[in-house]
Parts: C-alpha cells; structure tokens; sequence
C-alpha cells in the first residue's frame, strides 16, 4: 500500500531509475561443441530459392545437388522433401 495514486509517468520513471545503462556488448565467443562442428562436417544444406521453394545445396562444389549421372538435382522441392533428401544425402556421405 502507498500513502498516494501512482501515475504511469511515476512508475516508467522509477523502472527507468532501475534499468542499467547500456553498455558495449564484450567480444563474440563461439562456444565449442557439437553445434560449431556439425556445420563443418554437413556437406548437403537447404537453401530457400527465390521462388519461395528449397534446393539441397553441396557445399563442397558450391551448386545445387544431383546425382552422380547428373539426372536428378535436388531444385524446386517442399520444405519437408529438401530437408529428408540433405538428411539421406549427408548420411549415404557418411557411410562411404
């Protein structure tokens, strides 16, 4: 209970009074573990096209993925399709 009716601008004023002053934010860390190398070790990635659909892009030849005959190539695909093709591709890698 207060001994007065609290405005808002009395109220923002002491929130205001509270908040620390922003300061310089120190250098970026990359904090080591699983998340930093899995994206070196994934050579097949999803990229969003312009047209709104997805690819499953190489990163080691830096285009869109195919087969090793060059017929199929993993463009113009849903989200849920890309992601499953990266996730086979990456794993068929693995294995070899």
């Amino acid at each position: 209970m207060t001994d007065h009716v609290w405005s808002v601008a009395d109220i923002v004023s002491i929130i205001e009074a509270a908040e620390r002053a922003p300061a310089k934010r120190g250098p970026y860390k990359i904090k080591s573990g699983f998340s930093t190398s899995v994206a070196h070790m994934t050579r097949y990635m999803v990229r969003r096209q312009e047209n709104g659909k997805f690819c499953v892009w190489d990163t080691v030849v830096d285009k869109p993925a195919e087969e090793a005959n060059g017929d199929l190539r993993y463009i113009d695909l849903q989200l849920d399709k890309a992601l499953d093709c990266a996730s086979s591709l990456n794993r068929d890698k693995a294995k070899n």
